[in-house]
């Protein structure tokens, strides 16, 4: 693992793991996890501790979403609101991210 992969760096607690997922740069986000980034790591002092999974949900990166359920990304995990990645996903109208969610076990209720 690559020292300090999954430390903050920015003012809202984003690894390079959440701002690679942000940006939808699917090359970085695997290159990432290879080199042994936590897909379950959360920003800690955004208001809402998201995981990459829950940023990559929002924003509807289905290539993204893959990989990170691929590296063993907590498909359940809820941010400080009690929201998941298939509430994100939902939010945004993003369907297919919401299928690819639930086939890997997201909580429908």
């Amino acid at each position: 693992m690559l020292n300090g992969i999954d430390t903050p760096i920015d003012d809202y607690g984003n690894t390079a793991l959440h701002l690679a997922t942000i940006q939808n740069d699917y090359e970085l986000v695997s290159l990432l996890l290879l080199k042994g980034a936590n897909p379950n790591v959360r920003n800690n002092t955004d208001e809402n501790g998201s995981t990459p999974l829950m940023k990559a949900s929002y924003g509807g990166h289905v290539n993204i979403v893959e990989k990170l359920i691929e590296k063993n990304a907590n498909v359940n995990a809820t941010d400080n609101m009690g929201y998941t990645a298939l509430i994100w996903a939902a939010l945004k109208g993003h369907s297919e991210v919401c299928e690819i969610l639930i086939k890997h076990g997201a909580d429908v209720n």
